[in-house]
């Protein structure tokens, strides 16, 4: 695991509007608490849409960064930039299915959903579009549960406790959460995945039932 993010909330402004968000976050030294609703210390602006059981801990991965440096054209990307609390490496959605478990230092996280984007990561990287560009990019970094709370820090070793291969990855829950996937079949998979939440599996059994 290359870096730990935690943060307080604080307003972001929008126009006139202003927003108390959870998304900036800064790197942190040390071991860091795992508790079954996030991180010690890491703080949550709209719990409705953030945090939880299913959206405990969010990661993002270090191969993503030079992508949106060329993307966006900017070099100021630094971890924490897209409200994530861990960047990793190596540890891809396009390879990670919904229900593995990672062991990190002494917690063990289970992989649930797709981070799916809001206007608040538009007005964060002051980009109107981000929200249409960080769909189309497939890179919706992976929101995990807290299946075991403990510990870990920057430079913990990543490793799968258990694999949930006959479930369906990151990158096609994404697909499939946007109508990009026609296949009422994996809909029908979806519906039933115990490791995301019961409003995502309402909204893949109404997609495979049709209009």
């Amino acid at each position: 695991m290359v870096s730990v993010q935690i943060g307080k909330t604080r307003m972001l402004s929008n126009g006139g509007s202003h927003t108390r968000t959870g998304i900036f976050k800064n790197p942190v030294l040390g071991p860091v608490a795992t508790y079954r609703d996030g991180l010690e210390g890491d703080r949550i602006g709209n719990k409705q849409l953030h945090g939880g059981k299913y959206k405990a801990v969010y990661s993002y991965a270090l191969e993503h960064y030079p992508f949106w440096s060329l993307e966006l054209e900017r070099s100021d990307l630094s971890f924490g930039y897209f409200g994530e609390n861990l960047v990793t490496e190596g540890l891809m959605e396009r390879d990670v299915f919904s229900g593995d478990v990672f062991r990190i230092g002494t917690a063990e996280l289970m992989a649930t959903t797709p981070r799916m984007p809001c206007g608040t990561l538009a007005r964060r990287l002051e980009q109107p579009d981000m929200v249409a560009r960080f769909v189309d990019a497939e890179r919706p970094g992976i929101y995990f549960a807290v299946t075991k709370q403990g510990s870990f820090e920057a430079g913990d070793f990543i490793e799968k406790a258990s694999s949930a291969s006959g479930s369906l990855t990151i990158v096609q829950l994404m697909r499939m959460y946007v109508g990009r996937e026609t296949d009422p079949a994996v809909y029908k998979l979806g519906s039933e995945l115990e490791s995301i939440p019961e409003e995502w599996r309402e909204r893949f059994g109404r997609k495979r039932l049709g209009p």
